[in-house]
């Protein structure tokens, strides 16, 4: 599906970027954003006395965004991810040790699971030059938040949970012609602030995220613009003591992985 929408898209008329304006635009790359993405994942927990694996299989979810440049330097960004939820279904191989009768109504079992994201920053760009289709190198710093529900289990094994903290990334901007650019980054943060109900995994004592990125913007006129868009994230939280989670666990350690994908409507004219 992919390759048909981007070739329909290259081979429409791209606008005449002659103008002062025009030139402005392609060098700030600022807009606006709207649309919708689909995100896979995996939730693993690991400890003395649990374990568990669940896969998330389509989640989707209603995207906004804006990324403002006052000058071609300095800019800012602001992004959300509205989660529409989801069903997951515990593994059949999911254990919870010195419990039988929880082990029996952990397993297999279907839970109502949903997912939001946000994250807002500032932003710093080195230009290679002055022509409208320079390189850029962009170096981001800011706050990236996910807030996970789930719906209550007896034992829980899903949380709801808000996972908070600073992240930046580094990142080139290519514009692979007049109207067509390619946004990568590499991205790495430290989620400090773990708050979790109505059980919890112990007292956070190791935390890191790391995730890349990557967008193609294609214009297909002077304000608007196509965007596709892709996603990986991985956070990793490591606890020490005792936690209510499960039937109570011990040092205990949980990883999240996410790999989303959207399409998105973006406005240039700003």
């Amino acid at each position: 599906m992919w390759p048909s929408i981007i070739l329909a898209l290259l081979v429409s008329p791209a606008y005449a970027a002659d103008s002062a304006d025009d030139v402005r635009k392609m060098r700030l790359r600022a807009g606006a954003w709207a649309g919708t993405s689909i995100a896979l994942g995996k939730l693993s927990l690991a400890s003395d006395s649990a374990q568990s694996k669940i896969r998330i299989d389509g989640l989707p979810s209603i995207d906004l965004g804006v990324e403002l440049w006052p000058s071609e330097i300095v800019g800012m960004y602001c992004s959300g991810r509205i989660g529409m939820g989801a069903d997951v279904t515990t593994p059949n191989d999911a254990v919870l040790v010195g419990d039988s009768s929880a082990i029996g109504r952990l397993r297999d079992t279907t839970i109502a699971y949903n997912s939001h994201q946000m994250g807002a920053g500032a932003r710093l760009r080195w230009l290679t030059g002055q022509r409208s289709d320079a390189l850029g190198i962009v170096w981001s710093v800011g706050v990236r938040a996910r807030i996970q529900s789930a719906q209550d289990q007896r034992p829980s094994i899903l949380l709801d949970r808000l996972v908070v903290g600073p992240a930046t990334s580094l990142g080139v901007e290519w514009p692979v012609m007049r109207n067509v650019w390619l946004r990568f980054s590499g991205e790495i943060g430290a989620p400090f602030f773990v708050r979790e109900y109505p059980n919890d995994s112990g007292i956070l004592d190791s935390f890191l995220s790391v995730g890349a990125q990557g967008n193609l913007v294609i214009h297909v006129s002077s304000n608007w613009a196509v965007q596709i868009y892709l996603d990986f994230e991985k956070t990793k939280l490591g606890f020490e003591g005792a936690g209510t989670r499960g039937v109570g666990l011990d040092n205990a350690e949980t990883e999240s992985e996410f790999v989303s994908t959207g399409l998105w409507a973006r406005y240039t004219g700003i």
